[in-house]
């Protein structure tokens, strides 16, 4: 195969949910963007492997127990910040990148 050259403002290594969020994001602040995958195909990434599931639903639930709940699943190793970060932004973030842009 033959090296090919481009430009892009900006290049994301990683097609799973992270990655593409970032894409998104990029790319509606009118950056044009490159996604980069070591995956034969763009919907083959450890997103699809993961076990954890989707976290939307804790928009009506205790933002408590999704707290217990990471920390159950993190063998309470989990940086505590960071698990109340995601249990406080996670549910909204991902309603609106997956379910309001993505219509996951």
């Amino acid at each position: 195969m033959t090296p090919t050259a481009f430009e892009t403002d900006c290049l994301v290594i990683g097609s799973g949910i992270a990655g593409l969020s970032t894409a998104i994001a990029l790319a509606e602040a009118g950056h044009e963007v490159a996604v980069l995958s070591a995956a034969p195909t763009m919907i083959e990434s450890n997103t699809v492997y993961a076990q954890g599931g989707i976290i939307v639903e804790a928009l009506r639930s205790d933002p408590g127990a999704l707290v217990h709940d990471i920390l159950e699943a993190g063998s309470r190793v989990n940086y505590l910040p960071a698990v109340n970060q995601l249990a406080e932004l996670g549910p909204q973030l991902v309603k609106e990148i997956l379910v309001d842009k993505v219509r996951v």
